[in-house]
């Protein structure tokens, strides 16, 4: 199985949620970013698609994940956020 990721214009989508999640919990948002994960994952379990575009989308979220939290540590050590 070959893992299709950054494939469509969906992709952004799901490389930018997490960092929505993340930079408003980070500035004092309440958002439940362990619930808006699980949420994300019963959708992309739902969703009709093959199971290589399913673990592409996953990884192209995990990369937003990843980043977000990056940017997020790097804006909290410039006194940002």
């Amino acid at each position: 199985m070959r893992v299709r990721a950054f494939d469509d214009w969906k992709s952004t989508i799901h490389f930018l949620i997490p960092h929505v999640m993340i930079l408003d919990s980070a500035l004092g948002v309440p958002v439940s970013f362990p619930a808006a994960t699980a949420a994300y994952i019963a959708y992309q379990l739902r969703e009709r698609e093959k199971m290589a575009y399913k673990a592409g989308d996953f990884v192209e979220y995990l990369a937003g994940c990843v980043s977000a939290h990056v940017l997020t540590f790097l804006l909290r050590a410039l006194g940002v956020v």
